[in-house]
């Protein structure tokens, strides 16, 4: 493999190393997170809803005064992610860790649907 970095003069890297002696390096020069830190920046869906009010006249002979039924939607999709295969909000630790991957678990999509009734 040839990694992506320059040499000391500013010229394109084009030593061919093996991946064990690329690994080895990073760990002993402590650079294992820089490999692991990706921009944090995307845009998403964070939520959407979509309703439906029953019309009064519909369930005007029952004991229900109001109905409606809502689909909600989070976390549904990105519309740009440069951190790429990953969602940067997940993070590890408890800090502002955001756009640092290793190996965090997938985020979670919820769909769900919601019917309120006024008696």
């Amino acid at each position: 493999m040839i990694p992506n970095s320059v040499n000391e003069d500013g010229t394109a890297n084009t030593t061919k190393i093996t991946a064990q002696d690329y690994w080895t390096y990073i760990g002993k020069s402590n650079l294992v997170g820089e490999a692991f830190v990706n921009s944090a920046t995307n845009i998403r869906m964070r939520e959407a809803s979509l309703g439906y009010t029953f019309p009064a006249d519909a369930i005007k002979s029952s004991f229900i005064k109001g109905a409606s039924l809502t689909l909600v939607g989070r976390n549904l999709f990105f519309f740009k992610n440069n951190a790429y295969g990953f969602d940067p909000e997940s993070a590890i630790g408890t800090g502002n860790n955001q756009g640092l991957e290793y190996s965090a678990t997938p985020s979670t999509r919820s769909v769900g649907l919601s019917l309120k009734l006024n008696f």
